[in-house]
Protein backbone atom coordinates (compact mmCIF):
# COMPACT_ATOMS: atom_id res chain seq x y z
CA UNK A 1 0.00 0.00 0.00
CA UNK A 2 3.05 2.15 0.77
CA UNK A 3 4.53 1.56 -2.44
CA UNK A 4 1.37 2.08 -4.37
CA UNK A 5 0.92 5.76 -2.67
CA UNK A 6 4.95 6.84 -2.82
CA UNK A 7 4.13 6.21 -6.78
CA UNK A 8 1.29 7.97 -6.95
CA UNK A 9 3.36 11.12 -5.09
CA UNK A 10 5.90 10.82 -7.62
CA UNK A 11 3.41 10.16 -10.95
CA UNK A 12 1.78 12.97 -9.83
CA UNK A 13 4.74 15.45 -9.52
CA UNK A 14 5.80 13.94 -13.27
CA UNK A 15 2.68 14.92 -14.66
CA UNK A 16 2.63 18.18 -13.06
CA UNK A 17 6.44 19.05 -14.50
CA UNK A 18 4.96 17.40 -17.78
CA UNK A 19 2.26 19.33 -18.53
CA UNK A 20 4.57 22.88 -17.71
CA UNK A 21 7.22 21.70 -20.67
CA UNK A 22 4.25 20.74 -23.57
CA UNK A 23 3.00 24.20 -22.09
CA UNK A 24 5.85 25.99 -22.99
CA UNK A 25 6.83 23.97 -25.97
CA UNK A 26 3.28 24.59 -27.56
CA UNK A 27 3.69 28.56 -26.34
CA UNK A 28 7.60 29.07 -27.77
CA UNK A 29 8.34 30.18 -31.40
CA UNK A 30 11.04 27.48 -32.42
CA UNK A 31 12.45 29.33 -35.08
CA UNK A 32 12.98 31.84 -32.25
CA UNK A 33 14.80 29.49 -30.14
CA UNK A 34 17.54 29.32 -33.03
CA UNK A 35 17.68 32.41 -34.42
CA UNK A 36 18.54 33.75 -31.21
CA UNK A 37 21.06 31.24 -31.02
CA UNK A 38 22.64 32.45 -34.29
CA UNK A 39 22.38 35.75 -33.23
CA UNK A 40 24.12 35.44 -30.15
CA UNK A 41 27.00 33.47 -30.85
CA UNK A 42 29.09 34.57 -27.51
CA UNK A 43 28.03 33.46 -24.00
CA UNK A 44 26.70 35.81 -21.69
CA UNK A 45 25.95 38.45 -24.43
CA UNK A 46 22.54 38.64 -23.08
CA UNK A 47 22.76 40.42 -19.82
CA UNK A 48 19.23 41.93 -19.49
CA UNK A 49 16.10 40.29 -20.23
CA UNK A 50 14.44 43.10 -21.81
CA UNK A 51 17.90 43.33 -24.37
CA UNK A 52 16.28 41.21 -26.61
CA UNK A 53 12.38 41.31 -28.01
CA UNK A 54 12.20 37.48 -28.55
CA UNK A 55 14.32 36.46 -25.75
CA UNK A 56 12.36 38.75 -23.37
CA UNK A 57 8.97 37.08 -24.36
CA UNK A 58 10.41 33.26 -23.78
CA UNK A 59 12.10 34.55 -20.22
CA UNK A 60 8.12 35.61 -19.37
CA UNK A 61 6.74 32.24 -20.12
CA UNK A 62 8.91 30.48 -19.14
CA UNK A 63 8.54 32.73 -15.58
CA UNK A 64 4.62 32.43 -15.66
CA UNK A 65 4.61 28.85 -16.05
CA UNK A 66 7.08 28.64 -13.02
CA UNK A 67 4.95 30.86 -11.33
CA UNK A 68 2.07 28.85 -11.90
CA UNK A 69 3.54 26.16 -9.69
CA UNK A 70 4.13 28.75 -7.16
CA UNK A 71 7.82 28.39 -8.43
CA UNK A 72 8.20 25.26 -7.07
CA UNK A 73 9.43 24.02 -10.66
CA UNK A 74 12.60 25.67 -12.12
CA UNK A 75 11.92 26.33 -16.12
CA UNK A 76 14.16 26.31 -19.10
CA UNK A 77 15.44 26.01 -21.96
CA UNK A 78 18.38 23.96 -22.98
CA UNK A 79 20.44 23.54 -26.69
CA UNK A 80 23.16 21.13 -27.60
CA UNK A 81 26.41 22.68 -28.54
CA UNK A 82 28.40 20.57 -30.86
CA UNK A 83 31.71 22.58 -30.47
CA UNK A 84 31.91 22.04 -26.63
CA UNK A 85 30.13 18.72 -26.52
CA UNK A 86 27.80 20.13 -23.79
CA UNK A 87 24.19 21.50 -23.14
CA UNK A 88 24.22 25.05 -22.92
CA UNK A 89 21.29 27.33 -21.75
CA UNK A 90 19.13 29.69 -23.93
CA UNK A 91 16.82 30.16 -20.88
CA UNK A 92 15.37 30.63 -17.93
CA UNK A 93 12.14 31.29 -15.60
CA UNK A 94 15.18 32.59 -13.24
CA UNK A 95 15.49 36.43 -12.60
CA UNK A 96 18.91 36.91 -14.15
CA UNK A 97 19.92 35.79 -18.44
CA UNK A 98 22.27 32.84 -18.33
CA UNK A 99 22.60 32.93 -22.04
CA UNK A 100 24.59 30.02 -23.07
CA UNK A 101 25.86 29.27 -19.65
CA UNK A 102 27.05 25.62 -19.42
CA UNK A 103 23.87 23.27 -18.33
CA UNK A 104 25.90 19.72 -18.25
CA UNK A 105 28.37 17.69 -19.97
CA UNK A 106 27.27 14.62 -18.42
CA UNK A 107 27.06 12.20 -21.38
CA UNK A 108 24.13 10.25 -19.71
CA UNK A 109 22.38 13.20 -18.47
CA UNK A 110 22.63 14.49 -22.31
CA UNK A 111 21.09 11.31 -23.54
CA UNK A 112 18.33 11.32 -21.33
CA UNK A 113 17.28 15.13 -22.29
CA UNK A 114 17.74 13.66 -25.80
CA UNK A 115 15.33 11.07 -25.28
CA UNK A 116 12.72 13.29 -23.73
CA UNK A 117 9.80 12.08 -20.81
CA UNK A 118 10.38 11.97 -17.48
CA UNK A 119 14.07 11.77 -15.23
CA UNK A 120 15.77 12.57 -12.46
CA UNK A 121 19.03 14.64 -12.23
CA UNK A 122 21.28 16.63 -9.41
CA UNK A 123 20.53 20.35 -8.93
CA UNK A 124 22.08 22.79 -6.94
CA UNK A 125 20.03 22.15 -3.91
CA UNK A 126 20.35 18.04 -4.00
CA UNK A 127 18.14 15.10 -6.29
CA UNK A 128 15.71 16.96 -8.69
CA UNK A 129 12.68 15.43 -10.53
CA UNK A 130 12.21 16.82 -14.53
CA UNK A 131 10.33 16.35 -17.67
CA UNK A 132 12.03 17.19 -20.79
CA UNK A 133 9.96 18.75 -24.21
CA UNK A 134 11.53 18.52 -27.44
CA UNK A 135 11.01 21.90 -29.52
CA UNK A 136 11.12 20.73 -32.78
CA UNK A 137 10.98 23.51 -35.86
CA UNK A 138 8.89 22.73 -39.22
CA UNK A 139 11.61 20.62 -40.71
CA UNK A 140 11.36 18.03 -38.17
CA UNK A 141 14.90 19.30 -36.36
CA UNK A 142 15.02 19.23 -32.59
CA UNK A 143 16.64 22.57 -31.86
CA UNK A 144 15.97 22.84 -27.88
CA UNK A 145 14.39 21.23 -25.23
CA UNK A 146 12.21 22.33 -22.61
CA UNK A 147 12.76 21.38 -18.73
CA UNK A 148 10.91 21.23 -16.03
CA UNK A 149 12.55 20.61 -12.98
CA UNK A 150 11.75 20.34 -8.91
CA UNK A 151 13.30 19.09 -5.97
CA UNK A 152 12.33 15.83 -5.35
CA UNK A 153 13.00 16.42 -0.99
CA UNK A 154 9.49 17.82 -0.62
CA UNK A 155 7.78 15.25 -2.51
CA UNK A 156 9.88 12.45 -0.67
CA UNK A 157 8.19 14.38 2.92
CA UNK A 158 5.07 14.29 1.09
CA UNK A 159 5.42 10.27 1.01
CA UNK A 160 7.39 10.32 4.56
CA UNK A 161 4.23 11.78 5.87
CA UNK A 162 1.98 9.35 4.31
CA UNK A 163 3.70 6.89 5.33
CA UNK A 164 3.46 8.15 9.03
CA UNK A 165 -0.34 9.06 8.47
CA UNK A 166 -1.37 5.38 7.76
CA UNK A 167 0.91 3.65 10.14
CA UNK A 168 -0.74 6.00 12.93
CA UNK A 169 -3.93 5.29 11.27
CA UNK A 170 -2.96 1.19 11.80
CA UNK A 171 -2.15 2.15 15.39
CA UNK A 172 -5.37 3.74 16.37
CA UNK A 173 -7.45 0.91 14.46
CA UNK A 174 -5.37 -1.52 16.10
CA UNK A 175 -5.84 0.05 19.55
CA UNK A 176 -9.36 0.47 19.13
CA UNK A 177 -9.68 -3.59 18.32
CA UNK A 178 -7.57 -4.01 21.54
CA UNK A 179 -10.41 -2.42 23.64
CA UNK A 180 -13.01 -3.78 22.09
CA UNK A 181 -11.55 -7.34 22.53
CA UNK A 182 -10.63 -7.03 26.08
CA UNK A 183 -13.83 -5.81 26.75
CA UNK A 184 -15.69 -8.28 24.76
CA UNK A 185 -13.24 -11.06 26.25
CA UNK A 186 -14.03 -9.81 30.26
CA UNK A 187 -17.60 -10.17 29.33
CA UNK A 188 -17.12 -13.68 28.07
CA UNK A 189 -15.21 -14.63 31.32
CA UNK A 190 -17.49 -12.29 33.56
CA UNK A 191 -20.34 -14.91 32.10
CA UNK A 192 -18.58 -17.90 32.18
CA UNK A 193 -17.58 -17.13 36.17
CA UNK A 194 -21.29 -16.46 36.85
CA UNK A 195 -22.50 -19.59 35.09
CA UNK A 196 -19.49 -21.45 36.89
CA UNK A 197 -21.18 -19.90 40.18
CA UNK A 198 -24.30 -20.99 39.03
CA UNK A 199 -23.51 -24.50 38.48
CA UNK A 200 -21.62 -25.13 41.65
CA UNK A 201 -24.78 -23.45 43.35
CA UNK A 202 -26.99 -26.01 41.69
CA UNK A 203 -24.59 -28.58 42.44
CA UNK A 204 -24.50 -27.95 45.94
CA UNK A 205 -28.54 -28.07 46.09
CA UNK A 206 -28.56 -31.44 44.86
CA UNK A 207 -26.06 -32.40 46.96
CA UNK A 208 -27.73 -30.98 50.11
CA UNK A 209 -31.15 -32.42 48.77
CA UNK A 210 -29.80 -36.23 48.30
CA UNK A 211 -27.87 -35.78 51.69
CA UNK A 212 -31.69 -34.88 53.34
CA UNK A 213 -33.41 -37.61 51.85
CA UNK A 214 -30.82 -39.83 53.31
CA UNK A 215 -31.69 -38.43 56.42
CA UNK A 216 -35.35 -39.24 56.12
CA UNK A 217 -35.09 -42.50 54.73
CA UNK A 218 -32.65 -43.76 57.70
CA UNK A 219 -35.10 -42.47 60.01
CA UNK A 220 -38.18 -44.23 58.63
CA UNK A 221 -36.65 -47.75 57.32
CA UNK A 222 -35.32 -49.77 61.32
CA UNK A 223 -31.61 -50.81 61.13
CA UNK A 224 -30.45 -54.03 60.73
CA UNK A 225 -30.43 -54.81 64.33
CA UNK A 226 -33.86 -53.97 64.69
CA UNK A 227 -34.71 -56.46 62.16
CA UNK A 228 -32.66 -59.25 63.98
CA UNK A 229 -34.18 -58.78 67.26
CA UNK A 230 -37.30 -59.16 65.84
CA UNK A 231 -36.78 -62.05 63.71
CA UNK A 232 -34.69 -63.99 65.92
CA UNK A 233 -35.33 -67.83 65.91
Amino acid sequence: MHRVERDGHYDQAYVTLGTVTRTVAGQVTVDHVGLLLAKYPVAGTLIKHTQDAWYYVMHEQLRRASEAQQEQASVLIVTSDTASDALLLVVTSRQRPEWRGLFTKDPQLMTAIAQGGKLRMECDEGPCLAHVTPLVDLNGTTVAHVVARMPEAPVRGAVLAALWRNILFSLTVLIIVAVVLSRSVGSWLQADERARAQLASDHSGITDSIAYAGKIQRAMVPTPAVYEALFEG
